[in-house]
């Protein structure tokens, strides 16, 4: 069968195991941070090798000077259950053909991340990228597919420069943006991502992360009931002040009556 088959990626892609430990990542983009799992997966046959990083979303936290807001979907640590991986979102692969030497990234051709411009994509690749060049270097990458859906707007431009950055050519099939990329050896490409953007933790540093968030937004909620209680106190002790100078204001004044008048 041919890499360009979709029943021999489906059939591959499920009797992938789990390869290494369960990594966690932190993506950031201005005052929101995205959390995710990260497993690779393995698989390997007399014909075929396959190799792919998957991503799980376990939350998010979004911070400013005044608040800080924290959503976590999954508390499962450190082990995720499989089904949080999907096999097509979040997640880029490669199949080698080992007799032909060629080699198509997908998943189906395409990289689909489904929480663009945090850089997510680019550290998924450029693992998969290391893993092959060491693994793989003369191998034939062959076309992936590149879609008019993710060439709206200014995306076009970036897309463009992702593929290129990392050494594949591109080429366009029409002006909506559908076209093609792909590299003459695996060796040409690069394993780069933004790693102002990325940070790759371990399980003990992940839950230092999330310990420490947990405390910000507990900090958070201990600074506003202080001040609740401190305003509350300053209109409490305000309004008694004033009614004891206005009290004392009077008998002055009423003495004072008295001590003329009489």
């Amino acid at each position: 069968m041919e890499l360009s088959s979709i029943n021999l990626e489906m059939d591959i892609e499920k009797r992938a195991k789990e390869l290494g430990k369960l990594k966690f990542v932190t993506a950031t983009s201005d005052d929101t941070t995205l959390l995710y799992a990260s497993q690779t997966y393995h698989y390997e046959n007399s014909k075929f090798e396959y190799f792919a990083v998957r991503l799980a979303p376990l939350g998010k936290i979004v911070s400013s000077k005044s608040t800080v807001h924290t959503n976590f979907v999954s508390h499962n640590m450190p082990q995720l259950p499989n089904s949080s991986f999907s096999l097509c979102n979040n997640a880029v692969q490669i199949v080698v053909d080992k007799k032909n030497s060629k080699g198509k990234f997908g998943p189906k051709g395409q990289i689909k991340i489904l929480e663009p411009g945090y850089g997510l994509g680019s550290y998924a690749l450029a693992k998969v990228i290391d893993w092959l060049i060491v693994e793989h270097p003369d191998v034939a990458v062959q076309a992936g597919d590149l879609s008019e859906h993710d060439a709206v707007s200014e995306n076009s431009q970036r897309r463009h420069r992702f593929y290129k950055g990392r050494g594949f050519h591109v080429s366009y099939s029409d002006e909506r943006g559908n076209g093609s990329f792909w590299a003459n050896k695996a060796s040409e490409l690069k394993p780069i991502f933004n790693q102002e953007k990325i940070s790759e933790l371990t399980y003990a540093e992940f839950a230092t992360e999330y310990l420490k968030n947990v405390q910000k937004i507990s900090n958070c909620e201990h600074l506003i009931l202080n001040l609740k209680h401190h305003n509350k106190y300053l209109k409490e002790h305000t309004v008694s002040n004033y009614k004891k100078w206005l009290t004392i204001s009077i008998l002055i004044n009423i003495s004072l009556i008295l001590f003329f008048c009489y």
